[in-house]
């Protein structure tokens, strides 16, 4: 009986582990648009944290769409080329390019 209770636990746990791996590789591994991203896949985003995923999101409901990559970098504070270059490469695009 001891047993067969941990034979369960071990299988929800092994369940739940897949499901998170499975959300966090599809949230880097696929490509994110800032202008349509959730939190949660910007920050997926390497370069983007928790409050840079907050400004980005609050500056995009606040004054609509970013139009362009020098639009984003003026208007979210702390994006400079650097920063953008790494968003970039880890699949970021805007208005899918």
């Amino acid at each position: 009986m001891f047993f067969n209770s941990i034979r369960a636990a071990v299988q929800k746990l092994s369940r739940i582990l897949f499901i998170v791996i499975g959300l966090v590789l599809s949230g880097s591994i696929s490509a994110a648009d800032v202008n349509v991203a959730s939190h949660f896949q910007l920050e997926a985003t390497r370069g983007i944290g928790q409050k840079l995923a907050d400004l980005i999101i609050v500056e995009r409901e606040s004054n609509g769409a970013f139009k362009s990559w020098d639009d984003f970098s003026a208007r979210v504070k702390g994006v400079g080329e650097k920063t953008l270059k790494v968003m970039q490469a880890d699949g970021l695009t805007l208005n899918s390019k």
